[in-house]
């Protein structure tokens, strides 16, 4: 049993539970062996440099221990923790490399899934998606280039996971080859196979088994990618690589021999493999068929490889272009083997890219006749000979088109003539014949060409456009013949022109209107609609104009309803079009029942062009200001037009420049009377009244003029002339309405605003307003609101609708609250109060305020009732600073003008500013920390001033400072009251106080009220809190500190701050006694004792740590870092025991079993450990006392099964010695389960082998 008791000494080390993110752990337990003690106390060494926070020499001291003993499981834990919480100490300021220490951390141990999460959140902090498998991919490449193969590993092996991709298990591999993970790189090359298997994923797995020593399925993987690629020089490089390994390993072997052999010939090394294969007979004493076999097939492999490399060779430099060597090698594959009827496909191939068809097709029947089933030889024949038949026919079409190019046009009819013979269906050679022929100007000929390639090819528009082409060249000398008697007015000879061509070109439109312009042009009306009609019929669109032409000749033959249709027609299809505006004219009169329009002859048309001549000159000599002329002119054009109504007006424009008003209206008249159906006819008359305005502007200017300069009466009377001529004009009434009303004749000036407001409702609408100002005045208070009202209504952006609003809203409320108008007399007097009241302000801008207070006294005794003169002065003494004056007159103000908000509030600052100073002594006394002395000084400016809501709120501050909690309440509320929402953060205190006060309900609103009004306070987050905690018990009230207790934790603070940094600078004594000074003021901080417990660990007084750790737990029984940091402790304490126990039983000459058992025991007492327990049942059971041993497997199972996995193994001996054997295997196999390659794991499987053979479990 000695041998299991040596086994069932395992290495373990305390590791403690995760914290916010951060791992702590304690030292380990002594390793198992005595020559393991450097090892545990390099570990113990890293773990007091990770509890101490300083990780960079955690880490070092970690690898150490690994170096020391790779196998240290427990040290490697440790490393994997110190990684991750260096990772957070870095994470904000260099999140980089913190995710360099997390990827170290992850790679140690891959199931901590709190330093995956630090992965995932640090990658996240790098504005990443850890959840992107190309994100993934980029961050373990870039790993990769620089270096890091851990963090590439773990990249890599977190992409696989989001996506199986064989691409990336390769690259794993890579990286796992780099770092000497043979085993790790295999899985990954196989894993890629699986995914998708490829010569070079083969040839890594070949080169990774080769690394491993694994030969045989090496060359098998090497095998696989010469499948793939059996040309591929890395794979032959490494198969050959293989074999020369076996070699080294057994020279003697002949199968290594035959091996390499194959290799070598595969490479094309004919003379190596001999060597090998004779090797290999020689080593078989001459006796190796398999060697015998190879050898003697060489020579035929050699002729066959020389004929395959010639093959190859000339395929390659065929493809290149190459065409002269490649027939030259493949001419000497020929030679070795002159009746493969490949080779000959091979030639023909050539001589075919040369296009030397003849020799092509020679080569491809030697091939037919060695191999008639050969397909590729068979196409090429007949390709070659279509090819040839082909080249013929090209060079005639060459010589045919050469012949055009060089105007050979007769030779190339010919030359197409012959090709038509031998191609009758092509129609490109009709074409091509057709374009001689019309170069000839054998224009029908060429036609019948054109016309049989459109029947050979009806889809091709080239043929179509050359028989267009043909026909335009035909009938273009034609049409310009007939183009050319129509200028000169032989429409006879054109029409005949114009039908002659339309027999060639029957779909020509612009033709067929040509045709019927001449036929109108002679007045033939009748056949021109036929014209019109068969232009529109060929180009709907294009010819659109025509139907109203149509419509117009059809109106002429009276056919009214069915023009009209036409008209609409031509509206609908072409609004925009060239007679849109005439089609719509002519719609309108007939509409009207006016007669159809007759179509004017050649007389009336010259009768009409005189008359617009005249006009055109008329304008033009208006335009140059020759009016006389201009006038002679258009005297002309109504000669010839006496029923044109333009002329007259535009004779009467001419004479209203000239002055002429009354001759000008007379003609204006004139052109009103000549049609009464004129539509235009309003605007005739508007022209009437126009030069009415002309004639009226000069005395209207002379009396606004005179109005402007006082003058009054005079002013009166030159707008009563003016009217006399224009009795509607609604302006010259409003201006005569405002002369009424500037010389105070309010009753005639409301008049004239009346009748400018029937003249004009809508231009002279604010007359409604002057009327309403103006029945004010005569205290007609109902008929000023009515019309205030209407006002409004008729314009509600008008220019005096802030005016009117506020007379609508004073009469509403009382309708005799009339006002009434300023005289000129009380005019003068306001005058003279802005004079003064501008010398005033003059006088203040340059601070002679005792002038500008002289200045406002005069002004109050011209304007006794006007507010705004006091306060005007208060704000003038308040500059003065001369708070008592400027509180007198402010206050003056707002007695005659209580609702006047501007002067309250300067009532206010006013009476602020007069307590400042004392206000701001007290401030200065409260930043200071002189609550008591701010106190006074507070009450006295706010009895003084007691609306300041920001005084109140300062006063409750230094009350609560004191410790006068309930006045501190009542200030904080008084605060509030006066200002809810710039004093809103009282809610909050007054919530504090509440809860000090045992009033949780009332506080618990006053939070809530707070959070509600400011949401974003600087309270809310706080407020939120206390008001979830209200929320659960309403009773759970928080006590406020008095000053007292304030002071003793700022100096328990300090003491704190100062042990901390004296523990820092290793000045232990001197710490403890600041910790113990912080524990005096404050004795209920757990934290406290915490701090002084770490202190007496580094000055390494165990006993007294765990006493202080102990105190800590007992005032923060759920703080888990506290239990933690106890364990480690405790477990330090345990180690000088767990050390002795271990060195006892393990002693080779003298294991002292009852000594060790003794030490187990009494560390168990110190430190309650799974580990120890197993060890302890080791002890027993290596003792005998296999109850005992029982008791501390199940014990150590219970409480660490995966630390203490190797419990399994022992108890189930322990099985096996109780003869259970059933128990026995159950623990074996669980064993397994939890550790299929844990250390005792082969002597398990060798157990269950015994104890349950195949068949009999």
């Amino acid at each position: 049993m000695s041998s299991i008791s040596d086994r069932g000494v395992a290495k373990r080390i305390f590791l403690s539970l995760l914290v916010a993110g951060t791992i702590f752990i304690g030292p380990s337990a002594p390793s198992a062996f005595a020559d393991a003690n450097a090892v545990i106390s390099m570990n113990n060494e890293g773990v007091k440099a990770l509890n101490a926070g300083n990780f960079a020499l955690a880490i070092q001291k970690f690898e150490a221990a690994l170096q020391m003993d790779k196998s240290y499981q427990l040290a490697r834990e440790n490393l994997a923790i110190a990684h991750n919480n260096y990772g957070l100490q870095l994470a904000k300021s260099n999140p980089q490399e913190a995710l360099k220490q997390f990827h170290q951390a992850y790679y140690l141990n891959k199931t901590n899934a709190t330093t995956a999460q630090n992965v995932e959140g640090i990658i996240r902090m790098l504005g990443k998606d850890p959840r992107d498998f190309k994100t993934r991919i980029t961050m373990a490449d870039q790993a990769r280039m620089s270096g890091d193969f851990i963090g590439a590993i773990v990249e890599y092996a977190e992409a696989l996971k989001i996506k199986d991709d064989p691409k990336i298990h390769v690259k794993l591999g890579d990286v796992y080859r780099v770092r000497d993970n043979v085993d790790d790189a295999i899985k990954e090359y196989q894993a890629a196979a699986r995914s998708g298997d490829s010569a070079e994923v083969e040839v890594k797995l070949g080169q990774a088994l080769q690394a491993k020593g694994d030969l045989p399925n090496a060359v098998i993987a090497f095998g696989k990618a010469l499948a793939f690629k059996p040309d591929d020089s890395d794979t032959l490089d490494a198969l050959q690589a293989a074999w020369e390994d076996a070699l080294k390993k057994d020279p003697l072997a002949p199968d290594n021999h035959i091996g390499l052999g194959q290799a070598l010939q595969f490479r094309g090394d004919f003379g190596g493999a001999t060597a090998e294969y004779k090797q290999a007979i020689q080593l078989s004493k001459g006796n190796n068929p398999t060697a015998q076999k190879l050898l003697n097939a060489l020579p035929e492999v050699i002729r066959k490889a020389t004929i395959d490399k010639y093959i190859n060779n000339g395929v390659d430099l065929q493809s290149k272009g190459l065409l002269e060597p490649a027939l030259e090698s493949y001419n000497k594959a020929l030679q070795s083997d002159p009746n493969n009827a490949a080779i000959w496909v091979n030639i023909g191939t050539v001589y075919q890219a040369k296009k030397d068809y003849s020799k092509a097709v020679e080569a491809y029947q030697k091939a037919l006749t060695l191999d008639p089933r050969n397909t590729a030889a068979a196409e090429g024949f007949k390709s070659c000979q279509d090819l040839m038949q082909e080249q013929q026919i090209t060079a005639s079409e060459n010589a045919a088109g050469d012949a055009y190019k060089q105007g050979r046009y007769e030779e190339a009819l010919k030359i197409y003539g012959s090709l038509i013979q031998k191609d009758p269906k092509n129609a490109a050679y009709y074409y091509n014949r057709g374009a001689a022929q019309q170069m000839l100007k054998q224009f029908d000929l060429a036609m019948a060409d054109y016309n049989q390639a459109m029947s050979l090819d009806p889809k091709n528009k080239t043929y179509s456009d050359a028989m267009d082409s043909a026909k335009k060249a035909k009938v273009d000398p034609i049409i310009a013949d007939a183009v050319a008697k129509h200028k000169a007015e032989d429409y006879q000879g054109a029409i005949a022109g114009y039908q002659q061509a339309l027999a060639i070109q029957p779909g020509n439109a612009p033709l067929w209107f040509n045709l019927a312009s001449a036929q109108y042009a002679l007045e033939d009306y009748s056949r021109a609609r036929d014209s019109y009609q068969k232009a529109l019929e060929v180009d709907p669109k294009g010819q659109v104009d025509d139907l109203y032409l149509i419509a117009v000749i059809d109106e002429h033959y009276g056919k009214g309803p069915q023009a009209q249709g036409e008209y609409l027609r031509y509206m609908s299809q072409a609004p925009n079009g060239k007679y849109a505006a005439q089609a719509k004219e002519r719609v309108t009169a007939l509409n009207k029942g006016e007669p159809p329009q007759k179509i004017k002859g050649k007389a009336e048309l010259a009768a009409e062009k005189a008359a617009d001549d005249a006009y055109q000159a008329a304008m033009n000599l208006s335009n140059a200001g020759k009016m006389d002329d201009a006038i002679a002119q258009i005297q002309k054009a109504i000669a010839s037009q006496p029923k044109y109504a333009d002329y007259y007006a535009v004779y009467g424009s001419f004479l209203q420049k000239q002055g002429k008003f009354d001759e000008a209206m007379a003609q204006y008249k004139q052109a009103a009377s000549i049609d009464p159906k004129n539509p235009k006819n309003q605007e005739y008359l508007n022209a009437v009244n126009d030069a009415q305005g002309d004639k009226v502007a000069p005395i209207a200017d002379a009396a606004v003029k005179l109005q402007q300069e006082g003058k009054l009466q005079e002013a009166i009377a030159k707008y009563q002339e003016a009217i006399a001529i224009l009795p509607n004009n609604g302006p010259l009434w409003r201006n005569l309405g405002s002369a009424y009303q500037a010389a105070d004749d309010f009753n005639n000036a409301f008049n004239s605003y009346k009748k400018a407001y029937a003249a004009d409702p809508k231009g002279e609408v604010n007359s409604l307003y002057f009327m309403a100002v103006i029945d004010e005045n005569y205290k007609r208070g109902q008929a000023a609101f009515d019309k205030y009202n209407q006002y409004k209504r008729e314009a509600p952006a008008g220019q005096f609708i802030k005016e009117a609003n506020a007379r609508i809203a004073a009469l509403g409320a009382n309708v005799n609250a009339t006002v009434q108008m300023q005289t000129q007399a009380e005019a003068k007097a306001d005058a003279e109060v802005q004079k003064l009241i501008q010398q005033a302000a003059d006088a203040y801008n340059q601070k002679n305020y005792d002038v500008a207070i002289g200045l406002y006294q005069q002004i109050a005794q011209l304007k006794p009732k006007e507010p705004s003169i006091p306060f005007s002065l208060g704000a003038i003494y308040q500059s003065k600073e001369d708070w008592n004056n400027a509180v007198q007159f402010f206050q003056q103000a707002v007695n005659m003008d209580p609702k006047n908000k501007q002067y309250s509030e300067a009532l206010a600052a006013a009476k602020a500013s007069a307590v400042g100073p004392v206000m701001q002594e007290g401030y200065q006394k409260q930043t200071a920390g002189d609550f008591a002395g701010a106190i006074p000084l507070y009450e006295k400016g706010l009895q003084q001033y007691p609306n300041n809501a920001a005084g109140w709120t300062s006063l409750a501050a230094c009350y609560q400072a004191t410790d006068a909690f309930q006045k501190a309440y009542d200030a904080y509320k008084k605060g509030y009251d006066l200002d809810p929402k710039g004093q809103v953060g009282n809610l909050y205190f007054m919530g504090i106080l509440d809860e000090n006060f045992g009033k949780g309900n009332q506080a618990w609103n006053e939070y809530r009220d707070y959070v509600a009004k400011d949401p974003r306070g600087a309270y809310t987050s706080d407020a939120q809190s206390r008001i979830a905690r209200l929320g659960k018990n309403v009773n759970d009230v928080v006590k406020l500190q008095t000053s007292g207790q304030v002071k003793a934790q700022g100096e328990a603070a300090a003491a704190y701050d100062a042990a901390v940094k004296l523990q820092t600078d290793q000045k232990y004594d001197e710490s403890i006694a600041k910790y113990k000074e912080a524990i005096a003021l404050l004795p209920n901080s757990d934290s406290f004792y915490y701090g002084l417990g770490t202190c007496y660990q580094a000055k390494n007084d165990i006993d007294l740590a765990i006493e202080a750790y102990k105190k800590a737990i007992s005032l923060a029984p759920n703080n888990p870092t506290y239990k933690q940091t106890l364990s480690g402790a405790q477990q330090i304490k345990a180690a000088p025991l767990i050390d002795s126990a271990i060195k006892k039983q393990t002693d080779a000459a003298k294991p002292d079993l009852p000594g060790a058992i003794a030490d187990y025991e009494a560390a168990l007492k110190l430190w309650n450990d799974p580990s120890t327990h197993m060890n302890l049942g080791t002890a027993y059971q290596a003792a005998n006392n296999l109850n005992r041993a029982m008791q501390e497997y199940n014990t150590a199972l219970q409480m660490d099964a995966r630390t203490c996995v190797e419990c399994y193994y022992y108890r189930g001996t322990l099985w096996e010695a109780l003869k259970n054997i059933p128990n026995a295997i159950k623990d074996y196999q669980a064993y397994l389960r939890a550790a299929p390659t844990g250390q005792s794991a082969g002597a398990v499987r060798e157990r269950i082998k015994i104890l349950a053979p195949a068949g009999k479990r």
